[in-house]
């Protein structure tokens, strides 16, 4: 990285600086060329240790407090980029460049999430989730509904709560696993199978209704239109006529009957 060379080269001129520096003091202390001298430039060469070791601890408590930011997953603080040393500019400009790729890479996974949980809860069944440690980390207000509860987060309460509705109602209950980095994810899909089952008989009834229907008006119909042609024959006596009638008029209440 770019900041990193500008922090390599002024740590190793401050080292060469500090070098010089003391070096010259002790080369004029030694050869008692200047011995005030030589001892003032080993203090400041001392100074200059101290700074440097300043400057390094500043480096390091920036970084710290940028990983445990990080750790903590706030992504609101930023660098200064103007009034510093280049290198300090270089750095921080990187830091911040770091930190709005990861607060980028944050709002695009809460999208997904959010997305994620839009779909579950608009699929027509109940959904519960629950990790390792049997903590509900999801459940859809179709699960909601169909429990009977306004809330749930541990699955010791979802197994109270399934043995008292399934005595109540008739629940088809399905279960799958997914693994999600090093945690193993239980999916639970609940549907209520009552309502189910009362369309299909609904649906029986009207397709046997209308069968039943159609076979006894095909059956009527040729009686009424026999018993009204046997009726017109001459040779037909009078008892049998009023028979034949009856016949006609049974037969007709029987077709209102059917068709009502």
């Amino acid at each position: 990285m770019i900041f990193s060379r500008h922090i390599y080269w002024a740590i190793l001129l401050r080292i060469l600086l500090i070098l010089a520096t003391s070096g010259t003091g002790l080369w004029l202390i030694i050869s008692q060329r200047g011995i005030i001298i030589g001892t003032l430039l080993i203090i400041c060469s001392l100074f200059q240790i101290g700074g440097i070791v300043t400057y390094l601890n500043n480096i390091n408590r920036k970084l710290r407090l940028f990983f445990d930011a990080i750790e903590d997953r706030d992504n609101t603080f930023s660098y200064p980029e103007q009034g510093i040393s280049e290198e300090q500019q270089q750095l921080n400009r990187s830091l911040n460049r770091i930190n709005a790729l990861l607060a980028q890479t944050k709002m695009d996974y809460q999208k997904q999430e959010h997305f994620y949980r839009s779909l579950l809860e608009k699929v027509p069944n109940g959904i519960i989730a629950w990790n390792n440690s049997k903590k509900i980390i999801f459940v859809n207000n179709t699960a909601l509904t169909l429990l009977n509860i306004e809330s749930l987060t541990l699955y010791s309460q979802l197994e109270n709560i399934l043995q008292n509705e399934k005595n109540r109602k008739r629940l088809s209950l399905s279960q799958s696993q997914m693994k999600l980095q090093d945690e193993t994810i239980t999916l639970l899909s609940i549907q209520d199978i009552d309502d189910r089952l009362n369309e299909n008989e609904s649906e029986s009834w009207s397709k046997l209704s209308h069968v039943l229907t159609h076979e006894i008006m095909n059956t009527i119909a040729p009686i009424i239109s026999l018993s009204q042609t046997l009726a017109s024959y001459p040779e037909i006596s009078e008892k049998g006529i009023r028979g034949l009638h009856i016949i006609q008029a049974q037969s007709e209440r029987l077709m209102e009957f059917t068709e009502s």
